[in-house]
């Protein structure tokens, strides 16, 4: 191993030592010794003093935001333009000024497609100027460095670096800089119009000092951002920033951190200064988190990584860097970088490492994920907008993430737009009386009104979603953010009205007690369809293929009360309105209930409506009414099982002691169906059709069918009230289980005067050979002319006959 001659030990550090010191080195080496002082004097007594401190000024304060010299070129590309020719004559005109001996300038490459906390190569211009000597022999040098990255973005450094030879020959280096990284646009392809690529400008502190010996070197830094260090949008955990949805929260941030290295010479090499180094660092930033999962954590929590680099100066004027680094937060990161001194190398012995700059970071070390938010590709690529509401949140707020507002009456004020969503969080709604007690009424079409209690899947851009080849759709689902779905109640009126808007989705809500919980009413139910898989179209349905109103994982119930409380009215209405896996529980008005409907109108429910008496303050109320339609209306009401994948697994009609289900005064364009039904002891009778021409099927199914222990009247009533002109009768057919054990009360109750014996029909039939039995009235038909039809009854009358037929021409 070439080693340098030994330095003979004094015992002082003041500018006589080391002339003595001088006396021992190599003639070259102290040629340029005495070289830097001659340089250091002259450069004090010259014009070019003042070009250092003007140079130090302009890049400390009057840093440039851009540059136009050889942007988005590569650094040793062919010069284009006159911006690259003005950059390449003037280092022409340096390594002319260098012919004439300063030698302090020098011109790098660093090539780095992912380069430790920055993306992207760039080129320097550099600078390491002696300035003077002071009286322990320390050398005071300028370390002036300006770089341009391939993404156009500007950062320098400015440094002052005292080197000095020990008394034992080995090199001691301290260094002092103020950097400044304006590469903000680092991060091409990514981000949405309103952030951008989200890069920002910092300015940081650093130390530097190295250890040079014959035998290797030990080098280190240390760095300390200033200023504002981080910038975010959103949050971990969170997919809410604003009004938008993020797919990726936003974070840009500068990491403060320290690094340690120890080379050692090459054997072999040390003619051409070959050093291998390994070392460590780390690194991060000590804001926190103000939102999300992450709350009061590390913004970036300290880091530690490894690398290892290569170091030779292959030829005069060349040197070569290659470095490998290693961590759990940028994983695999390096560069290499191409450097030409001016007057020469000199790295090749301790000695000459005095007009050597400090090996650091050049690039502030950044941590960043470009923010990305939810697109709506129906509305032209615009971002999904969500005006939020939390009824903890602070008074006064603006309806985004930050400040919701607190009440469902300021978000109605504020969603004008179609496609805006209210979101409505959990908040303490479910502990009395901090309910969502004001009414919502939807302003535009295809409109959102949506709770924090289940998930929310939209149809997005591609930068956010997964592709879904069933709707060949990009789709994104937002999890629930709350255990429970938020609760209204609005005893004095309505919780949710449509407000003749089409296109609507209502998910995620409970409401309890209130006047109306859902007023469908006034207008074409229709909008714009959504893709299948989302919140608005998860089945594929008829009505969602056209666009039709969404009610999803709904729950509605009275509050134990007799107070007047009704679940669901649709109500001059046409296109069409789907329920899946919604709950209608213990009305005192009624369930459900679609009425006066004029125009073509499609109503599809699945889930379940129940009532009991014993939960209504005993209060009696139809359960289904479906009364006054006359247009093109078909009803399907709880009929076979819910679709696949439904919360609600089987669907159910269920009353017991109230009215049952009530059919009346619709047109026979009208088609009714409903399904697995359980009425029990239901007031006057279990279903009712009166004044009625309309198709109905009715079907226990899984239910209970109609059963009458104790209840006057009839399981089933067919009939007219004998006024007005001839009206077409019902073709009603029920199909499923009749236990009449009530000795007071009809298994079939059909009368009437005024039916058109040409359509009428009542049909009843079931699953068994004798599904339908009677102990109590039999069977009464009274002026009946439709087709009466009864099959595998088994009647036991209490009354005079089993059957009896009065009047009428029907069969």
């Amino acid at each position: 191993m070439m080693r340098h001659a030994p330095v003979q030990r004094s015992n002082t550090m003041t500018a006589p030592a080391t002339k003595r010191r001088r006396r021992k080195l190599t003639r070259r080496t102290t040629a340029r010794i005495q070289l830097l002082k001659r340089r250091a004097s002259s450069w004090k007594k010259h014009a070019r003093r003042a070009a250092t401190l003007a140079l130090i000024a302009s890049l400390s304060f009057q840093t440039p935001l851009q540059c136009l010299a050889q942007v988005g070129q590569s650094s040793m590309s062919q010069p284009s333009g006159v911006a690259n020719g003005v950059v390449n004559r003037g280092l022409g005109a340096l390594g002319s000024f260098n012919d004439a001996g300063p030698g302090f300038f020098y011109y790098g490459i660093n090539g780095a497609g992912r380069g430790l906390g920055y993306f992207g190569s760039y080129m320097t211009l550099g600078g390491f100027i002696p300035y003077a000597q002071d009286d322990l022999g320390g050398f005071w040098s300028a370390d002036l460095r300006t770089h341009l990255s391939t993404n156009g973005g500007f950062f320098s450094n400015v440094g002052i670096v005292r080197k000095q030879l020990t008394d034992n020959g080995s090199l001691l280096g301290l260094g002092l800089y103020w950097d400044y990284d304006g590469d903000m646009n680092q991060y091409a392809g990514t981000g949405n119009t309103e952030f951008g690529q989200f890069g920002h400008v910092y300015q940081q502190v650093g130390f530097s000092g190295e250890y040079v010996t014959d035998r290797g070197a030990i080098r280190s830094n240390g760095y300390m951002p200033v200023g504002t260090t981080a910038y975010n949008v959103g949050a971990p955990g969170t997919p809410w920033s604003k009004n938008y949805i993020m797919c990726d929260y936003g974070l840009d941030a500068a990491l403060g951190g320290a690094d340690l290295e120890v080379g050692a010479w090459i054997p072999k090499l040390e003619a051409f200064g070959g050093m291998i180094s390994v070392g460590g660092y780390t690194y991060g930033n000590a804001n926190e988190w103000s939102r999300g999962t992450e709350t009061g954590e590390r913004m970036v929590p300290f880091f530690g990584g490894v690398y290892t680099r290569f170091d030779i100066t292959v030829a005069n004027n060349w040197d070569i860097n290659l470095q490998y680094n290693n961590d759990p937060f940028f994983d695999s990161t390096g560069f290499a970088r191409l450097t030409y001194r001016m007057g020469g190398s000199r790295r090749r012995n301790v000695p000459d490492q005095l007009e050597q700059p400090m090996m650091r970071n050049e690039h502030i070390v950044r941590g960043h994920q470009t923010p990305e938010y939810l697109s709506n590709t129906q509305n032209n690529g615009t971002p999904w907008n969500v005006i939020h509401v939390d009824n903890t949140a602070a008074a006064g707020g603006d309806g985004t993430a930050e400040a919701p507002f607190t009440n469902l009456a300021d978000a109605d004020v504020a969603a004008t737009r179609q496609w805006d969503i209210v979101y409505v969080h959990e908040g303490n709604s479910r502990v009395a009386p901090n309910f969502y007690g004001d009414s919502f009424s939807f302003n535009a079409d295809n409109q959102f009104l949506v709770g924090s209690g289940g998930p929310l899947t939209l149809a997005v851009g591609s930068n956010c979603g997964t592709f879904n080849t069933a709707s060949n759709a990009y789709l994104f689902t937002v999890p629930a953010q709350s255990t429970n779905n938020p609760l209204l109640s609005n005893p004095g009126g309505t919780s949710i009205d449509t407000n003749g808007q089409g296109g609507l989705t209502i998910a995620n809500l409970d409401i309890v007690g209130s006047n109306e919980a859902l007023l469908v009413q006034g207008g074409d139910l229709n909008g714009t369809a959504q893709p299948f898989g989302t919140t608005a179209n998860p089945y594929d349905s008829a009505i969602s293929l056209a666009g039709g109103t969404s009610v999803r994982n709904v729950n509605i119930g009275g509050d134990g009360t007799a107070a007047i409380q009704r679940g669901v009215r649709i109500t001059d209405s046409t296109g069409g309105i789907e329920f899946t896996d919604t709950t209608i529980a213990n009305m005192t008005r009624s369930g459900l209930l679609i009425d006066n409907n004029t125009g073509a109108l499609l109503v599809s429910y699945d889930g379940r409506i129940v009532s009991d008496t014993a939960n209504t303050g005993g209060i009696a109320s139809p359960l289904v009414v479906i009364d006054g339609n006359d247009g093109a209306g078909t009803f399907d009401i709880a009929v076979g099982s819910p679709p696949a994948g439904s919360l609600i697994t089987t669907n159910e009609l269920s009353d017991t002691g109230g009215e049952g289900i009530i059919i009346s005064n619709n047109a026979d364009t009208v088609a009714n169906n409903l399904g697995n039904i359980s009425l029990t002891d239901t007031v006057l009778r279990g279903i009712y059709v009166f004044d009625d021409a309309s198709t109905t099927r009715i079907s226990s199914d899984g239910g209970l069918g109609i059963v009458r222990n104790t209840a006057a009247g009839a399981a089933i009533e067919v009939g007219d009230d004998g006024a007005g002109p001839i009206t077409a009768a019902p073709e009603f057919t029920y199909f499923g289980t009749i236990d009449n054990t009530a000795s007071s009360s009809y298994l079939l109750l059909a009368t009437g005067s005024n039916e058109d014996a040409g359509r009428g029909s009542i049909t009843l039939s079931g699953p068994t050979a004798t599904p339908f039995t009677d102990t109590g009235l039999g069977i009464l038909l009274q002026n009946v002319d439709a087709t009466v039809s009864v099959t595998g009854a088994s009647l036991a009358s209490t009354g005079q006959n089993g059957i009896l037929i009065t009047g009428g021409s029907g069969a």
